[in-house]
């Protein structure tokens, strides 16, 4: 045990004093102004026993400093005292143990800190002592005190203190951060810390936190050594007083530097009195500025500028409109689309509106080709570097930094951290440490808005997976504030569905290998261009007549609809006012024909027109089919030398590699000598006509081109060729190539090198769209000339042959889509047949109709012929599929949306968009079928009735054989109130009880009463907002309309309402009723409630909470009632409105998800009894046993299969065949 001296016991007797107010008092101020004096008191024992008590007191009031010296005459404040104490210097170390010394050095800067009242403003909220404080200070204050005793004097600690500072001593060693939400000074130091060590910088043990600010210090490697940096934090202006302040805390902490750093701005006085110093050891930084010392993007913003000059973006951008698609959120049913066009400030002004928004989802924007995706993202891109760059003169916050990436780089699988890393290295040149984990930080804090353009020009179009493990690559970027846009090309995908699955993030395969919460996309879709755009752009290329002969044309407009499609069409231009045919793929051939004839005539040229074509057409199939849209010029001489090798000697093939190269629609990336297309369009163009050619159906114009060779021999007769025939002409036993006659036509190449080429890949749709252009198909001779290719490809397997029969009977199809009802498809592989995606795919569809087809012994394994338009479902009737391999083959189903149930037949009546249908009851085939609209079905209550939903007009059918009996057209009622006053769609049904008169709801509110003798309308009533449904009291005095908004009460004696609740439109409560069957007593849901109303008292007298019920069904005696919402069934006592039954939809439909079925209910029927319930959801009918919870039967709805025949087939599985059977297949084996 030490010595103890007079005034050393003095400051132990002030210490012990002052921990006793400090832990004894209740004001905040107090207690932290008490804890601060102790430390002083402790500090100052420290030094009276460390250097005595002579040259300690001096020490103490400023006479001498540590080595005896005269000092300042200042007596010693807390932070002077512990730097003393806390000191590390040999000569002067105080405590020896350097782990102790920083403890110590932490606890005595806490409470100086907290314990310094004068720093805290009590006017102001956000510097206010809080009791969160004071406890951080007070735990400080017992870990110094146990160290003081029980280290440094090797004592105990007071018993008269322990009584204080006992609760505390269980305490965490450490001085405790705040366990209050987050707020910004917490956010701050983390993104801060977060970007240091995304540099790669380390961390001493100092980490503080306090009301205002903080400290840390960062370790910054250097040549030879390591330099300590100080780091105070803030997140107000930074003030001379602060950088007065981190001059202390250098000398205090035995740092180099130290950076006062703020997320809102340094005062012009303190910059400028850092910048004053002779020595500069203090730097004041917003934190923007921060990030610009270590990261310089100048070169990346030139590039983005030059790269907008070059294009002239500056001056050709037309801004873009585009579409929003609405999905329902459970059904993903099409509902509206919002168009974002010149009022709404074009895409731009969303996307700006978007990065605003907290809230709103990563966007992906598809675009057909040509429609402006690219000019987009550089544009945008360029707008907010400048609006970045005037941010930064200016001295504001800085918006998102836009990363720009064009995907076309990278077209196989990647790595994002790769990627990255490529962008900023290879093709920017910015050199920073830490480059990925810089870059992730950065987009974490929201400072970077990143867009990856061109997805389609990345991915894998026939490896699904791959397609999707590339999206989920990309979208690894997607951490806490970042913004994400992703460019795609629309006909990328297959289906609308699919694209909007993937883009919106909703393919289960995409999130398969997550973890923690899925990113969400929103799509976006491109608009082509309106009227008044494309006269805007053609002012930037010609003049104003030539401008209005070109917008008389129809095609040309359309054409012109694609901005890429202007120059091209101005290229044509003289072919075009000749009245030459005119289509896409015309304007293609005019414009390039016109430049590679340009270029001959002003350039001396070793090559022909021919030559050039050739090398255009082999070069972009090489890319495409390789996913390569660019090639080096180190490869061109190879390349070069396989096409023409048979005409050049070795030494001219730089030659004609120079000509071939400078003269085409090829341009070059002169940074990296990368040769690729103007536009990847033209790429397709040229693939499009060598597959036209190499299947011998090229038409005369486009003919003309290949026949313009150079070693004609004009004496011959014109002769017919094959592709490569043609272009590979021979050479005499002396190695001279041998003059050829004239082309006249091409024949087709051979099937085993078609494979190859046509059938290599599926066609794209911008290939397809081209050859469909290219191909007079309408003409018969074209047509045998396909079906003679065809005809060899039968009896060979798909390893043979491809996709060669898919993409010839894709052309057939497209052209005509029942081109090949009644005809003969055996033997074929039309394995993974699909149509490519189109625009409105959605809408429009494609399909092929194959009533009455062959399909014997061929291989239609996972292929997909599309679903048929309109209310058509025969597409596969009185079709054979003998021996047929069917494993994967897409039968699409139909959707069901309304269901009723006649106990006198024996049926169930099944209503939908497409088809009416009669299904018996007991086995669930199918009995009657018909195409025909029906959203809802009706049954009359003497069962020989059926009424169904039609647009603008009442349709009655006999229940028995469907035929019409009452077709009447309803009268025009306008109600500028309603939801959808202009939507005619009837809705639902309610029938008197002796089945003459028949109320009609219809979705523009109104309800017309029609009387069935009569066969005329006797009146309307006129809801709020709409009416979707209806039910009429037994009395047949009262009817209910309810609606998403509201439900009526009708007293139909006086006509007028009685009792109502409306909302909002906007709040969507979805409002169901149904009268009970002998009562005058009915049943509303509303999406949250089951409530009964009584006519008779005119309340509600009982009511059930049930999330989103909605549906409601009787057994007939009423005593059995059912409601249902989307997953949930209640079966409930009506008497004593107790739940008997709670079922769950899950348990009743297969656990396999079904391409179209949502899984959710769309109607539920109670037998007679209430012991079967029969319910559809959007593809199945399903019977079930309530008491034993057990299905009876079900039947899924495909379309219409009556004869067809399906004799030994292999790959169906037992459900798939006995839900074709119901619906009229025929299996034998």
């Amino acid at each position: 045990m030490m010595l103890i001296k007079p005034k050393f016991r003095q400051k132990v007797s002030d210490l012990n004093r002052q921990v006793s107010q400090a832990f004894s008092d209740n004001v905040l101020e107090d207690i932290c102004n008490n804890s601060r004096k102790a430390a002083e008191a402790l500090c100052k024992a420290v030094i009276l026993n460390h250097y005595g008590e002579s040259l300690g007191e001096d020490i103490i009031v400023g006479k001498s400093d540590c080595y005896g010296g005269p000092g300042d005459n200042k007596e010693l404040n807390l932070f002077s005292l512990a730097k003393i104490v806390a000191e590390s210097n040999r000569r002067l170390v105080v405590i020896t143990d350097k782990k102790t010394r920083e403890k110590v050095k932490i606890y005595l800067e806490t409470i100086r800190t907290h314990g310094n009242p004068a720093s805290h403003d009590p006017n102001s909220s956000s510097d206010i002592i809080e009791p969160g404080h004071v406890n951080i200070t007070k735990i400080a204050l017992v870990n110094l005190l146990k160290w003081y005793f029980e280290d440094y004097m090797d004592e105990q600690i007071p018993d008269k203190l322990l009584g204080y500072i006992n609760p505390y001593i269980s305490t965490e060693q450490a001085v405790p951060t705040n366990s209050s939400p987050i707020g910004p000074l917490e956010t701050f130091k983390n993104d801060l810390k977060e970007w240091f060590k995304a540099l790669e910088y380390s961390f001493d043990k100092l980490d503080m936190e306090y009301n205002d600010y903080f400290n840390f210090i960062i370790k910054i490697p250097e040549r030879r050594r390591t330099i300590n940096v100080l780091i105070y934090g803030l997140v107000s202006e930074v003030k001379v007083n602060h950088v007065k302040e981190m001059e202390e805390l250098i000398e205090y902490h035995e740092c180099t530097e130290g950076w006062i750093v703020t997320n809102s701005k340094v005062s012009k006085a303190a910059k400028e009195s850092t910048e004053s110093k002779n020595e500069k050891n203090v730097f004041c930084y917003n934190f923007d500025e921060l990030i610009e010392e270590t990261i310089d993007l100048s070169s990346y913003f030139e590039w983005v500028e030059k790269e907008i000059n070059t294009k002239e973006i500056d001056k050709r951008y037309i801004p873009l409109a585009c579409e929003k698609v609405e999905l329902h959120p459970k059904t993903k049913k099409y509902e509206a689309r919002n168009i974002y066009n010149a009022e709404d400030g074009w895409l731009e002004g969303y996307i700006d509106f978007w990065q605003k928004d907290h809230q709103k989802e990563h966007i992906s924007i598809l675009g057909e080709f040509g429609t402006g995706k690219s000019w987009f993202c550089l544009k945008y891109t360029w707008e907010m570097i400048k609006q970045y760059q005037e941010a930064k003169s200016k001295n504001l916050p800085r918006p998102r930094i836009p990363i720009l990436i064009f995907l076309r780089e990278y077209s196989k699988a990647l790595k994002v951290d790769t990627l990255i890393s490529d962008f900023f290295f290879r093709l920017h040149k910015i050199e920073i440490k830490g480059v990925f984990p810089a870059f992730m930080q950065l987009n974490r804090m929201g400072k970077l808005l990143i867009i990856f353009d061109g997805f389609d020009e990345m991915a894998d179009k026939i490896n699904k997976q791959k397609m999707i493990d590339n999206f989920w690559e990309l979208a690894t970027v997607i951490k806490g504030k970042s913004k994400v846009i992703i460019t795609c090309r629309n006909e990328h995908f297959p289906k609308i569905k699919d694209g909007r699955s993937l883009l919106n993030a909703e393919l289960k395969e995409s999130t398969k290998y997550l973890t923690g919460a899925t990113p969400q996309f929103e799509v976006l879709e491109l608009l082509k261009f309106d009227t008044e755009q494309i006269k805007t752009i053609l002012s930037f290329f010609t003049d104003e007549k030539t401008i209005l002969n070109l917008m008389k044309n129809k095609e040309i407009v359309d054409l012109l609809s694609r901005p890429i499609m202007v120059e091209l069409i101005l290229d044509a231009l003289k072919e075009i006012e000749k009245n030459k045919p005119i289509d896409m793929a015309r304007v293609y051939l005019y414009a390039t024909q016109r430049k590679m004839q340009r270029d001959i005539t002003e350039t001396r040229t070793f090559t022909s027109l021919a030559d050039k074509l050739y090398f255009l057409c082999e070069l972009s199939w090489e890319m495409l089919q390789h996913d390569k849209l660019k090639i080096n010029y180190k490869e061109l001489p190879k390349v070069v030398g396989r096409l023409f090798g048979h005409k050049i000697e070795d030494t001219e093939i730089d030659y004609w590699r120079y000509d071939l190269q400078g003269q085409t629609i090829l341009i070059i990336d002169e940074e990296d000598g990368n040769y690729k297309p103007a536009h990847k369009s033209f790429l397709e163009f040229f693939v499009a006509y060598k597959f036209a050619a190499e299947m011998g159906v090229l038409p005369p114009d486009f003919l003309e081109v290949a026949q313009s060779q150079s070693n004609i021999d004009s004496n011959q007769m014109p002769k017919e060729y094959t592709w490569g025939d043609y272009f590979n002409a021979t050479t005499d036993e002396n190695g001279n190539l041998l003059n050829i006659a004239l082309l006249k036509d091409f024949n087709h190449e051979e099937i085993s090198s078609l494979s190859q080429t046509v059938g290599k890949i599926p066609f794209s749709r911008a290939i397809l769209d081209l050859i469909l252009n290219i191909i007079p198909l309408k003409e018969k001779s074209i047509q045998l000339k396909l079906l003679s290719l065809l005809e060899e490809c039968r009896g060979k397997t798909f390893e043979e042959v491809n996709y060669l029969a898919n993409n010839i009977v894709l052309l057939l199809l497209a052209n005509q889509p029942d081109f090949f009802a009644h005809k003969d498809l055996s033997n074929l592989s039309l394995r993974n047949f699909v149509f490519p995606r189109r625009r409105d795919s959605y809408i429009k569809k494609e399909f092929g109709d194959f009533t009455g087809t062959l399909f014997n012994n061929s291989d239609l394994q996972d292929a997909n012929f599309g679903r048929m338009s309109g209310d058509e479902t025969g597409q596969y009737k009185n079709t054979s599929f003998k021996n047929a391999k069917i494993k994967g083959l897409k039968f699409h189903p139909v959707q069901n949306d309304s269901i009723d149930i006649n106990e006198k037949n024996e049926n169930i009546v099944v209503g939908s968009h497409r088809e009416l249908l009669l299904i018996d009851k007991n086995n669930f085939n199918v009995v009657k079928r018909i195409p025909d609209t029906a959203w809802n079905v009706r049954v009359s209550p003497d069962e020989g009735l059926i009424a169904h939903s039609k647009w603008g007009e009442l349709s009655i059918r006999d229940s028995k054989n469907l035929e019409i009996i009452v077709r009447h057209t309803l009268s025009n009622q306008i109600n500028p109130d309603a939801s959808e006053s202009e939507n005619l769609w009837t809705t639902d049904f309610a029938f008197s009880n002796h089945s003459n008169l028949l109320y009609i709801s219809c979705n523009n509110s109104f309800i017309y009463v029609y009387d069935i003798l009569q066969k005329k309308e006797v009146k309307t009533l006129q809801c709020f907002y709409g009416s979707d449904k209806l039910t009429l009291s037994p009395s047949e005095k009262f009817l209910v309309s309810s609606n998403f908004d509201e439900f009526i009460l009708w007293d139909l004696e006086e006509n007028k309402k009685v009792i109502y609740e409306k909302q909002e439109s906007s709040d969507l409560q979805r409002y169901n009723a149904l009268f009970h069957p002998f009562k005058d007593v009915f049943v509303l849901t509303d999406d949250k409630q089951i409530r009964i109303f009584e006519i008779d008292s005119g309340s509600f007298v009982k009511e059930m909470e049930f999330e989103d019920a909605h549906l409601i069904s009787f057994s007939k005696d009423g005593e059995i009632l059912c409601v249902a919402s989307d997953k949930k069934i209640k079966i409930i006592d009506f008497n004593s409105f107790e739940v008997k039954k709670l079922l769950d939809l899950d348990d009743f439909l297969p656990k396999k998800d079904t391409e179209f079925d949502f899984r959710q209910l769309e109607e539920v029927k109670l037998d007679d009894r209430g012991n079967i319930l029969y319910f559809i959801t959007n593809n199945y009918l399903i019977a079930v046993d309530i008491l034993k919870e057990e299905i009876i039967n079900s039947y899924y709805h495909f379309s219409d299969f009556q004869g067809s025949n399906f004799t030994n087939v292999s790959g169906i599985d037992l459900e798939t065949k006995e839900n074709l059977r119901k619906n009229g297949a025929i299996f034998t084996s």
